[in-house]
């Protein structure tokens, strides 16, 4: 017969446990939605979905019109050409949302790329939604009328012209509206400086697809070679498997087998998801009473909201696991926070992430063409990047993404929840629910469940065979990094 520790040691979850993980999870994803959704109705303006993409479509498109003409002679006897279609993207958006900041963009990409939508999307910014928009008709109109409908401007209205663009905030797309303002006055080595800043660009996303297209082919031999090698490895008996097996596979002993620790990790992380539920639900309040910031509007109220969220939440949970831990003589560093060694750590974590990339991005583009007409909300970090005029808050974004995040949603995933799940259901199920409640509370809903999954499989079985916290924080924050750095790069002003 079992002795009562080794019965309590795989007792499942309460009944209790497993409805409050359930609705949390389920008030977290609505609560993601229903952000996107009012922060789309308010402005007025597209999702920051269809921006990206028509930003990268607009550059790309702006970079080869200005620097291979041929291109686009040629792409002009078929209906698929990329001017064509980049402003088709951009006539859906406004179409879709009829706000006045997508038909802005409309406006000067058509005629930057010489198509005649912007004389009827002129038209249309009378009748658009002004949600949240300082700018007055009359200006707004004067603005348009003289930039687009006149040969020429006189010097004397380019203070006033320029002055108007810039409360627009417009980002890339004011580069192309300066260039036909200093065009049209006659001063044409600012008009020259604005089209060499967009055609540079234009230029970076062409080589940042470049650099991603030898990622993926590079990453997919990657891939392929360490399944091979781990299936020829793990067919073999233990003791004939190689000496670079045995180094990568670090596992010990995990203080998650205690059945009291595997309880206290699992209250760990519901508490971790109720603080989190709560404070998103009250911070946006307190901020807003507080300092006086506008979360609809301010990027800096937005980078304070997910940096507080960030580190209040887990100094909460972190606080009862060490108080709860103290009795059981247990440490935030017997969940894997030491490593034997820490550069094989970091050299796993890069070889796992470079060859599932392409793993990862098949899933996204499958994903795509499934979930095609469904609106997804994106990660707010890619709004609030958007939105960024400062350095300071791209740096704050930035370190968030790569260092914050990992650091904290690895503690709490991987080493809370996987660390309990492993011992309660075994290994296999552990990874797989985890994973799923991971990439679940992730606000990139539907679209973006699968290729999270494969992230959060990644990191979880990284962190079984590696026994460390830090391979699965290296991978998180590799993953993170790059992301960011590459939406800085493609939305910068």
């Amino acid at each position: 017969m079992q002795s009562p520790e080794q019965a309590d040691s795989v007792r499942s979850p309460t009944p209790a446990q497993l409805v409050l993980l359930v609705i949390l999870l389920l008030l977290l994803a609505v609560q993601s939605y229903l952000i996107e959704s009012n922060q789309r109705h308010r402005t007025g303006d597209a999702s920051v979905e269809d921006q990206l993409r028509a930003i990268i479509s607009a550059k790309t498109a702006y970079f080869l019109q200005a620097e291979y003409p041929f291109v686009g002679t040629v792409a002009n006897a078929s209906d698929s050409k990329l001017p064509a279609n980049t402003i088709r993207s951009l006539q859906n958006a406004a179409h879709l949302t009829h706000g006045v900041p997508a038909y802005r963009r409309l406006i000067i990409i058509s005629y930057a790329l010489h198509q005649p939508e912007w004389r009827a999307a002129i038209r249309e910014i009378p009748h658009a939604i002004r949600i949240g928009q300082k700018l007055p008709l009359p200006q707004e109109m004067y603005f348009w009328q003289t930039v687009y409908n006149q040969p020429h401007i006189k010097l004397s209205q380019v203070p006033e012209l320029t002055h108007l663009l810039a409360e627009m905030r417009l980002g890339w797309y004011s580069h192309l509206a300066l260039e036909t303002i200093y065009r049209k006055s006659g001063d044409k080595q600012q008009a020259a400086s604005e089209h060499e800043a967009a055609v540079t660009d234009g230029m970076i996303i062409m080589r940042l697809s470049l650099f991603g297209l030898l990622g993926i082919i590079s990453g997919s031999a990657v891939g392929f070679g360490v399944l091979i090698w781990f299936i020829i490895e793990i067919r073999r008996p233990p003791e004939a498997r190689s000496r670079f097996w045995r180094w990568v596979v670090q596992q010990r002993s995990s203080v998650a087998s205690r059945p009291a620790v595997s309880r206290l990790l699992y209250n760990t992380f519901i508490l971790y998801l109720c603080i989190f539920a709560l404070l998103r639900a009250l911070l946006p309040f307190i901020i807003s009473r507080s300092f006086k910031l506008n979360l609809q509007t301010s990027v800096r109220a937005n980078v304070l909201l997910s940096v507080s969220l960030e580190i209040l939440v887990p100094v909460v949970a972190g606080a009862y696991f060490i108080t709860k831990g103290r009795a059981m003589g247990l440490r935030f560093a017997d969940l894997g926070w030491t490593s034997r060694h820490p550069l094989g750590d970091i050299f796993c974590a890069g070889v796992l992430y470079w060859g599932l990339m392409p793993f990862i991005l098949l899933a996204q583009a499958i994903a795509q063409y499934l979930l095609r007409g469904i609106p997804t909300p994106l990660h707010p970090l890619i709004g609030q990047l958007m939105a960024n005029q400062s350095t300071l808050i791209a740096l704050t974004l930035l370190l968030e993404a790569s260092v914050l995040a990992p650091f904290v949603e690895e503690l709490m995933f991987r080493g809370c929840l996987f660390g309990s799940l492993r011992q309660r259901m075994g290994v296999y199920w552990a990874i797989i629910i985890s994973s799923a409640i991971f990439a679940g509370l992730h606000p990139q809903l539907p679209l973006g469940f699968i290729s999270l999954f494969l992230i959060g499989c990644a990191l979880a079985a990284l962190y079984h065979v590696r026994s460390s916290l830090l391979a699965s924080m290296s991978f998180h924050a590799i993953n993170n990094a790059i992301v960011t750095l590459y939406l800085l790069a493609v939305v910068r002003p």
